[in-house]
């Protein structure tokens, strides 16, 4: 995933080892006021319900990018998260031995989630330039 892609939910789940409340700010799709949460240190965001929509709202949607269906999950060293309540009210839970992390903090959101990447894996990039680099190493021999 790229910087700056994006998910849309009804509801979400949430993991992430550090979570910062940064109070209200206008969501990347609708510029609506939504609770801010920057989410650090290979955090998540995935779509536990779909968000029912118009066909209006699906073509704006499609045209930023947006991934809607339940189960699109966002991965990344740091993710934006917007959440559609007006006060810090997400109850991130630490869940020792539970995640393959320590210390791992869990969340379970009940209205409508956005999350946005602000830092993709940069191991994963690596991992994809490495791959990229072996390719033309190989096809250069051939």
């Amino acid at each position: 995933m790229d910087h700056g892609a994006l998910t849309e939910g009804a509801k979400c789940g949430v993991y992430a080892r550090r979570v910062e409340w940064k109070g209200l700010r206008k969501d990347p799709i609708t510029q609506k006021n939504m609770t801010l949460y920057e989410l650090d240190r290979n955090c998540s965001v995935e779509i536990t319900e779909e968000m029912t929509l118009t066909e209006e709202e699906k073509a704006v949607r499609k045209e930023l990018g947006v991934h809607l269906c339940k189960g699109d999950k966002l991965t990344a060293d740091a993710i934006r998260l917007f959440v559609d309540v007006k006060r810090n009210s997400v109850k991130f839970e630490v869940k020792e031995g539970q995640t393959d992390t320590h210390g791992g903090s869990l969340a379970s959101t009940s209205k409508r989630t956005v999350g946005q990447i602000k830092t993709p894996l940069a191991n994963f990039m690596k991992q994809i330039e490495d791959k990229k680099k072996n390719q033309k190493r190989l096809e250069n021999k051939q």
